[in-house]
């Protein structure tokens, strides 16, 4: 029942909690001018000032710098003519009609309606703690342009995934360059060198001092270089004629050819390899992290074959939940330890504790169903719930046990302790379950407004605590009689 009720559960990290700011990025061409791109920005920027006056508090537009994507969280800043932002500031969720996510899907659309929808990039500045992009897939090896076929092919497997947007990477081309290519065999028949060349270009587009002329007490340089309309023609260069050791003006075509190419503005790496990462939201309720990054290994798998030394790295949420599941997993073992090692030399047994702690999976069978109930996704709030409640859960059992102990330590038949003990512990143990399920209702229902961060936790105590302590009552003094029937049979044999 629980494999089969864990595994109907979505999991999401952290809730889905309302925002207050979000922010639209714009990245165009890498050779945009600085003007270009205050132009895009203001075409959604009007767009953004028009929504309703009860949901809008500020909107704020940098041009020429945008939040950088890490991969995992948001961080610093990238600076580029191609790069604009926009933070869009909301009235506090509690006073507004609409969530943040329904507003930033308005935005969505009317981003879709522009005429190059792939410039612009929405993400939300959540509260609370720190939490990676939903799907963040690390690629890396050591060329870049491997390393862009396989993001490009990472990305194209993500929008055929229901309900995954905002998918970008942090790869950033650089500006256009040109390459002068020299061939020295033929340079040095006309008695070149490459530095000679090197130090002749420099001066022709970026220039040399030629001479000094005195103003008074200043001296101001003279600067020679070619004519602008010249160094704005890729192809002059060739003209370029260079003095060779002899005194003769060699063209620089003779020794040389050009080629026009992208640099890279940065180079990202990853445990010292070259990295480019992919990045993408999910939409809430139509798919979640685990999922999404399951499908994205199995479409890649066959594709990765192909590509010996790279390989795909999954982080963002995806990571950080393996992470805290594996600690969560690790905590939730050594709270069991202790409960046993504490209730081992409370009743001086090393068999009663394991009857005390059935019913913790009673309680984790509670919160499952709670969490189904309530169409709530299973999370670290949850789980931190379930540990909690292996402490809560066994109280109830040790009143149950304690009370049947002591009564056959005075001469009590067994059965009859039993018995009694159900009836007369039967209104303490509700009473004390009750009390505590009832505080937490208002929480978990959010009948005084929904606290997205705690209801999760709320839920699973809740939940857990209501089904194990109703089956408690049942369940202990049956097992108390099976194993005491156990304990009797065996020392009856062994004598």
């Amino acid at each position: 029942i629980l494999l089969t009720a864990f595994g109907t559960l979505d999991f999401i990290l952290f809730p889905n909690r309302d925002f207050d700011i979000f922010l639209v990025k714009v990245e165009a061409p890498s050779d945009s001018r600085i003007e270009h791109t205050q132009t895009i920005s203001s075409r959604y920027e009007t767009f953004l000032l028009n929504l309703p006056a009860d949901e809008l508090l500020s909107v704020v537009t940098n041009v020429g710098l945008k939040t950088a994507n890490l991969g995992l969280v948001e961080g610093g800043y990238e600076y580029g003519s191609n790069f604009a932002q926009t933070k869009v500031r909301l009235i506090d969720y509690q006073e507004r009609k609409r969530d943040g996510e329904e507003i930033l899907a308005s935005v969505r659309k009317m981003l879709d309606r522009l005429e190059n929808p792939h410039f612009f990039r929405l993400d939300k500045e959540m509260a609370g703690p720190p939490v990676g992009k939903a799907v963040a897939v690390r690629v890396t090896g050591d060329e870049f342009q491997i390393l862009r076929t396989i993001s490009q092919k990472v990305s194209e497997e993500l929008h055929k995934i229901t309900g995954v947007k905002d998918i970008e990477d942090d790869f950033l081309p650089g500006k256009s360059e040109i390459k002068v290519l020299v061939d020295e065999d033929r340079a040095a028949l006309y008695k070149l060198d490459v530095e000679s060349v090197a130090m002749a270009i420099q001066y022709a587009y970026k220039g040399g001092v030629a001479t000094e002329f005195k103003d008074k007490n200043d001296e101001i340089d003279v600067v020679v270089k070619f004519n602008e309309k010249f160094r704005n023609d890729l192809y002059r260069v060739l003209d370029l004629k260079i003095p060779n050791a002899e005194g003769y003006m060699i063209p620089l075509k003779n020794v040389a050819t050009i080629e026009r190419t992208s640099g890279y503005a940065k180079i990202r790496r990853y445990d010292q390899k070259r990295v480019i990462t992919v990045t993408a939201n999910i939409e809430s309720g139509v798919n979640n992290s685990r999922d999404v990054n399951n499908e994205v290994k199995k479409r890649m798998e066959l594709f990765m074959d192909q590509y010996p030394g790279y390989s795909l790295m999954y982080g963002g949420e995806y990571e950080d939940t393996q992470k805290s599941m594996r600690s969560l997993g690790e905590a939730f073992i050594l709270a069991l330890f202790l409960i046993y090692m504490i209730i081992a030399s409370t009743f001086k047994s090393f068999i009663q504790p394991f009857m005390l702690m059935f019913t913790i999976p009673l309680a984790i069978m509670g919160v499952f169903i709670g969490l189904i109930v309530t169409r709530t996704p299973m999370g670290m709030m949850s789980f931190l719930g379930i540990i909690a409640l292996t402490g809560i859960v066994v109280n109830d059992s040790i009143v149950l046990i304690d009370f049947i102990n002591r009564r056959i330590a005075e001469g009590g038949d067994r059965i009859e302790a039993v018995i009694d003990a159900s009836k007369t512990r039967l209104r303490p143990i509700l009473l004390t379950s009750i009390t505590t399920i009832f505080g937490l209702m208002p929480l978990a229902l959010g009948i005084f407004g929904k606290e997205r961060m705690l209801t999760p936790m709320a839920i699973s105590i809740a939940w857990g605590l209501t089904f194990s302590s109703t089956l408690t009552l049942l369940l202990i003094p049956c097992l108390y009689t099976i194993f005491d029937d156990i304990k009797t049979r065996l020392w009856k044999r062994h004598s």
